[in-house]
């Protein structure tokens, strides 16, 4: 048990010590579009964590994985919003990158 344990915490260190996608993916934008554009991105992700959260702690999420109807109807609605979203007029646009003169600015304040 106390290895099990052990084991079970040397986990969980590395995965907190450890940058998650949402960092990398964060440094990334900050710093190919600017202060402004990763504010943005920062809201984004924490709206998807926050909105998933709520849905697995009020117990949404396992009432709708225990209906198998429910998870077949998920599953269509799933597949038929990824083309639907690659098509949207509400899709992120893409920004051109700072300039390096830009950056030098923002920088210097």
């Amino acid at each position: 048990y106390n290895f099990l344990m052990l084991t079970f915490a040397a986990a969980v260190f590395f995965l907190i010590i450890t940058p998650g996608p949402g960092v990398l993916s964060t440094a990334g934008v900050g710093s190919g579009y600017g202060v402004r554009a990763a504010t943005l991105y920062i809201g984004g992700l924490w709206l998807g964590n926050n909105l998933v959260a709520l849905g697995v702690v009020s117990g949404l999420t396992a009432a709708m994985l225990a209906e198998p109807s429910i998870r077949t109807v998920l599953l269509y609605a799933s597949v038929c919003y990824l083309p639907w979203r690659h098509e949207s007029p509400w899709r992120v646009q893409r920004l051109p990158l700072l300039s390096e003169a830009k950056r030098r600015e923002l920088r210097a304040g």
